[in-house]
Order: C-alpha cells, then sequence, then structure tokens
C-alpha cells in the first residue's frame, strides 16, 4: 500500500531552535519574543530544498547555516538578519543556502532603481557604502541627528560642516588647563601656571589655516613661564620653543605650512 507524508503547508517557531529537516514548499512563521536565531538544516544533506519563513514578531531573527553560506545579491554571509515583518525564501544548492525572495527587512545590491517614494521608519539604518548618492528633489530628515563621519571635509560650496570641522578650524570650547599635554587644533587654553611652569607642545599633520589660542588664566606666566612646545616643528620660521614670559599674555597661533611653521596671529 503506498504510503503518504502529510506536509502542514503552515508551521510556527516561537524561539531558538534547530531545524533538523527542511520541509519543501512548507510555511514557516516566526512568532514570539525576538531577537532570536534559528539554525537551517546542513545544507550538504538537503540540495534543492526550499524554505519559506515570516517573520512576525516585531524584532529581528536571524537565520544561520551550519556549514557554507547564505548568498545573497552583492553579499555571502553566514548569518541572515530577518527584520520585522520580512517575508524570505531560500534554498539549499547543496553547498550554500540561495536567498531569492526578500520582502522586507535588509536589502543588499549592487545597485537598484526607485521610481517612487523610498522610506526608512523605525530604528532602521539606511547605509550607503563609499560611493555617492544623488537625491533630484528635498531630503526631509525627522531624526534629531544628521552626522558625517569625523574625517569628513568640507571642499565645495554646500558641503555639510562637521563639529569636528568647525571645532578645529574655529575653536573648540576654553578649558582650564593646568598641566603638561599636547594641544589640539582649535583648543583654546586657560594656562594656569599657578603651581608650576608648564609645557603645552603644538599637534603636527595640521592643516593650513588651524589655529591654537592661549591665555594666561592666572597672571602668572612671569613668575612661572609657558613652554610652547614646537613639537619638531617651526615656529615664526625658526626651529625652536617658543617660551612665553609676560604677564597676562593671551595670543594664538596659525600653522601656515611647513615653511614657516606656526605663526602668532595677535597678542602676546
Amino acid at each position: 500500500m503506498p504510503r503518504y507524508n502529510t506536509i502542514y503547508p503552515v508551521a510556527s517557531r516561537d524561539g531558538v531552535g534547530t531545524i533538523q529537516a527542511p520541509s519543501t514548499g512548507q510555511f514557516v512563521q516566526l512568532t514570539g519574543t525576538a531577537p532570536y536565531t534559528i539554525t537551517l538544516p546542513m545544507p550538504s544533506m538537503f540540495p534543492g530544498a526550499h524554505q519559506s519563513f515570516y517573520n512576525s514578531t516585531g524584532g529581528t531573527v536571524t537565520l544561520s547555516t551550519p556549514a557554507g553560506t547564505i548568498r545573497m545579491a552583492g553579499a555571502d554571509a553566514t548569518t541572515f538578519g530577518m527584520g520585522a515583518d520580512s517575508f524570505v525564501s531560500l534554498a539549499s544548492d547543496g553547498t550554500d543556502y540561495m536567498l531569492y525572495v526578500n520582502t522586507g527587512g535588509y536589502i543588499t545590491a549592487t545597485g537598484g532603481l526607485f521610481t517612487g517614494p523610498l522610506s526608512v521608519n523605525g530604528a532602521n539604518t539606511f547605509n550607503v557604502g563609499t560611493g555617492t548618492t544623488t537625491l533630484g528633489g528635498d531630503l526631509t530628515v525627522n531624526g534629531a541627528n544628521v552626522k558625517a563621519s569625523s574625517a569628513h571635509v568640507p571642499s565645495t560650496d554646500y558641503d555639510l560642516i562637521t563639529k569636528t570641522y568647525m571645532e578645529a578650524q574655529y575653536g573648540r570650547p576654553w578649558v582650564v588647563q593646568a598641566a603638561n599635554t599636547t594641544v589640539v587644533d582649535g583648543g583654546r587654553y586657560l594656562v594656569n601656571t599657578g603651581a608650576t611652569a608648564l609645557t603645552l607642545t603644538l599637534p603636527t599633520g595640521s592643516a593650513v589655516g588651524a589655529e591654537v589660542h592661549f591665555i594666561d588664566y592666572g597672571r602668572t606666566f612671569n613668575v612661572r613661564a609657558l613652554t610652547v612646545g614646537n613639537n619638531g616643528q617651526r615656529i615664526m620660521g625658526s626651529i625652536d620653543t617658543m617660551t612665553v614670559n609676560t604677564q597676562g599674555a593671551a595670543f594664538s597661533l596659525v600653522w601656515s605650512g611647513t615653511t614657516n611653521g606656526w605663526l602668532i596671529t595677535h597678542g602676546i
């Protein structure tokens, strides 16, 4: 007598676990409390088997393969994070899993064309690598922050300017400095030599136009002087340190390049 295995079209999983053997064509609804990880069957054991998952948890459920990778457009990995309310289908080729349906969750691709609105909602992140993103219309940001890399240096008329760049070029908050240190571009120092003479060493690798500012905080430079360490660079064209022993001195130095080095812009 023939025997038939009955496969229910829909199954569910509500937490971390391992699928020992796939049921081709079965639809698995992921429930329970995310995040958690579902480990797929060994791909070498089930070539050609198809599996489909729907994440109804409201969080992220990770699919993990015990061998090979989960192959996606533009990237391969041993895990795949399913975002909330997403649906995926994948199949084994005997070595890896091929993810061939991905609605919702993360999309990784080498290119794409959106002819309508594109929205990124919730706490999700929209990442663009090292390429260029061009917007033909307005960009509206409803979040609390608009951020750029701290290494970003504006170079054209409408570039964003970062806090790091602004402080390096136009001045950081004033700080009372009572110990030897290496100063930073844009630093503004209320130098306190009330207890001991100090040496503040200039930074290296500064961009032309970077400034550093100093004030005799306790009016004690005439008793305990400030030494400005040159860090191997020129100050006013000379390879030497700079000693300031004028009571109440206030001055700024600007980096002009390697020829003349740090120049006094005003003060003393």
